[in-house]
């Protein structure tokens, strides 16, 4: 039996030229079998579009689109010009092919293996090119989301014992289209509450990096309004909300990390005894 051939290609190197590709696949002819007969995915996502919980106030998945900045127009003149429309893009369609394929109400392709296959194929695909750009996705609220692919934030997200609130609010900040420094600043806020516990921590440089997160947050007025001494452009603010941010995500991680230490230097202890 002949290998399949791969349903569109991935070049790992370019976000803009694989999320054509992406786009070419979704309206190829004749790829997904149903009871009417064959169709594209993009036909099949029209068809189901209105039943997806997903969709928020469209009731047509270009109406859903140039919600999020994709126009016709812009569908038309692939490549996108930036990587945020390509990721809007590609969030999209991983959102709605994910709950098409688990087979949700009134989301029932016809199902066989060569369905399975191409849904399969697709997602794999495309979480390499998400891969390849520097991101990947998370679970949160019962979607799927983009955010940046740091090595410390994963290990935070998944080794941490600290709330979901916190989680989703690291994620929230994390995401590739959080630009805009008054959303960073509320969520650096909200945050907030759930940090104050490593103020107190027995290790010292948990300590200190919680002493730098308060000092931001207040000279920055991002706690406590009326305590802002510091002048800033947007940029700088900007900039310093997402130092503040990668301080918090290694001060978490230092906690962890300081622990292990600890538990180690008892087991070396005891080892020493039992000598």
């Amino acid at each position: 039996m002949e290998p399949r051939k791969p349903i569109f290609e991935v070049y790992k190197s370019d976000l803009l030229s694989d999320t054509d590709n992406l786009h070419h696949f979704v309206n190829r002819s004749h790829m997904f079998q149903t009871d009417y007969g064959s169709t594209s995915l993009n036909g099949l996502i029209n068809d189901l579009f209105v039943y997806w919980p997903g969709r928020k106030t469209a009731f047509t998945q270009e109406e859903f689109l140039t919600n999020i900045g994709i126009s016709n127009d812009s569908l038309a003149r692939l490549p996108f010009n930036n990587d945020t429309l390509a990721l809007n893009y590609i969030e999209f369609i991983k959102n709605i092919c994910e709950w098409i394929n688990a087979g949700n109400r009134m989301a029932r392709p016809k199902d066989n293996a060569e369905n399975h296959h191409n849904f399969q194929q697709m997602f794999t695909n495309i979480d390499e090119i998400i891969k390849s750009a520097g991101y990947r996705f998370e679970f949160i609220n019962n979607q799927f989301v983009i955010i940046i692919n740091n090595q410390e934030l994963t290990d935070v997200l998944e080794f941490s014992d600290d709330p979901d609130a916190l989680k989703t609010l690291l994620i929230q900040y994390a995401r590739f289209n959080n630009s805009k420094e008054e959303d960073k600043e509320k969520l650096l806020a909200a945050m907030n509450k759930y940090l104050e516990r490593y103020n107190n921590s027995k290790f010292k440089p948990v300590r200190d990096l919680a002493d730098d997160v308060s000092f931001i947050l207040n000279r920055m007025a991002i706690r406590h309004k009326e305590d802002t001494d510091l002048q800033m452009s947007d940029v700088e603010r900007n900039k310093w909300c997402d130092r503040c941010f990668d301080i918090i995500v290694h001060m978490i991680n230092a906690e962890r990390i300081q622990t292990y230490d600890e538990e180690l230097q008892l087991i070396k202890t005891s080892v020493k005894k039992a000598k």
